[in-house]
């Protein structure tokens, strides 16, 4: 354990900081609230995890497998329930030649009218989707 004089020798006005690609999973979990429910696939290579929060539900969905999974969302928003809006987040690693980019962790963000009755995963992809 370090104490105060010891931190001082770390964290100098000298110091450099930089942002990771790591900030990106914060940012796809940042909007997630609620109550966690019970949820799973009858995929093992799908890992689905939901909270309630009010009347948004949170869906996150990863895909552990090296091709593409589709993956049904047809059951939700069923007893009567409408879909206003949904806010869907994708994380994904990079590809291309160019080694700025090859790898690197990418967050997209959409707003959708309506929930997709579809989605399909690419492989180590994450989606996260609030509705």
């Amino acid at each position: 354990m370090h104490s105060e004089a010891d931190a001082s020798t770390f964290f100098t006005e000298e110091s450099e900081w930089y942002v990771t690609d790591k900030i990106q999973w914060y940012a796809l979990w940042s909007d997630v609230k609620g109550t966690r429910v019970d949820t799973h696939s009858n995929d093992p290579d799908i890992q689905v995890d939901a909270y309630v929060d009010g009347n948004h539900t949170y869906l996150i969905l990863n895909n552990l497998e090296w091709y593409d999974i589709p993956v049904d969302l047809s059951f939700m928003g069923i007893n009567g329930n409408t879909v206003n809006s949904v806010n869907m987040k994708h994380s994904y690693l990079a590809e291309g030649l160019s080694p700025t980019n090859l790898g690197r962790g990418v967050l997209a963000e959409a707003m959708l009218d309506n929930l997709p009755d579809a989605v399909t995963l690419e492989p180590g992809f994450n989606d996260s989707l609030r509705y």
